[in-house]
């Protein structure tokens, strides 16, 4: 084997693969083997990666990066001294590029793991496994309920990275269930999830010794609290974001983006004009592009019409300074903010004038962008009947492919509920208790 080979195997294909791991509990054997990993299809490949391995396990608990083996061709097997009964991760602090398959009772004994001993595996595998796991469910090669079942050790997690992992799950999930009878139980699971880091987390302030980790995981936690209506973030989010305003007490940056969001979704109008005037005096384009975020979080639907209105020139009774960057942005941010935007964006859209309008000065991509995503965001029959107004009063001005586009992704957002993957998910939460 030669570093020439080494390269050749990972430059000359693409995608990167999937490591089977299979033990047989009888022999104390092991069985790899390797495969492109397609997150939509199954492809039969012969090529083969060279892949650096090493595992740990739950005796010997060593994730330390001294040592690796490669596999070399398509599959191998050797012997383990791993007990039955104990876990194996392969790939310690998944310092190769590709995701690792379990069998079932590897994986279950990974869950009770990570569920009643996380600090026994390493942070990094421990975000490992959860994105691996989440990833391998969405291309149909594992159960969801494991993914879902692992995330609920998250309740005695506090370090940022496997956070950041499940963020990717919980968003996913949180759009697919929104607006659906699992809501309110979603909603329950998170809250759940987030119960034992939350209090240790000042999510209103910034001390001074705080690491970026630390800062990373305070926003990452105040933003799920704040959107399942936690009571005590949404009351420090109001607090501060009128602390401001009223007392010039200023929100620390590093907070900024959960409090002036959940802070302003309420906002009076004086408020919300508040908000915007500071926008539009600012000269800083990161200040500016964290404000028309906030005020996209703003669930009044007039200010909601003055907002968008102000992307084609007018609308909030002040003047507009919107670079050509920008214009596009206010969009995204009223329809990133929640399904109150996504029907503001609608009713704005749902007028032929306004929409030839936004056509003009935010140009055709910008419009098409915005039926897209309204699609992306419609998860019920009621949703549908919204858009397919949407879609007959705008007639034209939205091409036939953008069209066509919009009704695929809503038939694939409504048949995902009786996919197995919908239903293994909703089975998951009308027993969570």
């Amino acid at each position: 084997m030669t570093v020439k080979q080494i390269m050749e195997s990972w430059t000359e294909a693409a995608g990167y693969p999937v490591l089977n791991v299979r033990r047989d509990y009888n022999k104390n054997t092991v069985l790899i083997s390797q495969e492109r990993f397609l997150s939509d299809s199954r492809e039969p490949s012969d090529h083969v990666w060279y892949i650096p391995y090493n595992f740990a396990d739950e005796k010997h608990q060593d994730f330390a990066l001294d040592s690796f083996d490669w596999l070399t061709k398509k599959a191998d097997e050797f012997e383990v001294d791993t007990e039955p009964d104990r876990w194996m991760i392969f790939n310690r602090q998944q310092f190769g590029l590709y995701r690792v398959n379990y069998d079932s009772r590897n994986w279950e004994l990974l869950i009770q793991a990570m569920t009643q001993n996380p600090n026994s595996i390493h942070h990094i595998n421990r975000a490992q496994l959860i994105d691996d796991a989440f990833n391998l469910a969405r291309a149909d090669l594992l159960d969801f309920s494991i993914v879902l079942r692992m995330l609920t050790g998250l309740a005695h997690e506090q370090d940022y990275l496997p956070w950041a992992a499940a963020d990717k799950v919980l968003s996913y999930l949180n759009n697919k269930l929104r607006g659906t009878v699992h809501q309110e139980r979603f909603e329950r699971y998170v809250s759940s999830l987030i119960s034992t880091v939350y209090p240790t987390l000042a999510t209103d302030s910034v001390a001074a010794d705080e690491s970026l980790k630390d800062k990373y995981i305070k926003q990452l936690i105040s933003t799920w609290a704040c959107r399942i209506d936690h009571s005590d973030c949404r009351q420090k989010a109001q607090s501060s974001f009128r602390n401001e305003i009223y007392t010039d007490a200023k929100v620390a940056p590093d907070v900024q983006t959960v409090s002036y969001c959940y802070g302003a979704q309420r906002a009076t109008d004086e408020e919300f004009l508040y908000l915007y005037r500071r926008m539009f005096n600012s000269m800083n384009e990161g200040e500016r592009s964290l404000i028309i975020s906030a005020l996209g979080c703003v669930e009044s639907k007039e200010q909601l019409k003055a907002f968008l209105t102000s992307s084609i020139g007018a609308g909030v009774g002040v003047e507009v300074n919107y670079s050509e960057r920008e214009r596009p942005q206010v969009l995204q941010a009223v329809y990133s903010a929640g399904r109150i935007g996504v029907d503001a964006l609608i009713d704005f859209l749902n007028n032929w004038d306004m929409a030839d309008d936004l056509i003009y000065w935010l140009e055709q991509p910008v419009f098409n962008s915005a039926i897209a995503n309204i699609a992306s965001r419609t998860n019920s029959v009621e949703e549908f009947d919204r858009l397919k107004k949407l879609l007959e009063t705008v007639g034209t001005l939205a091409p036939g492919n953008v069209v066509n586009a919009a009704l695929a992704t809503v038939k694939a957002n409504l048949d995902w509920y009786d996919s197995l993957e919908g239903l293994v998910v909703a089975e998951f939460f009308e027993h969570y208790a």
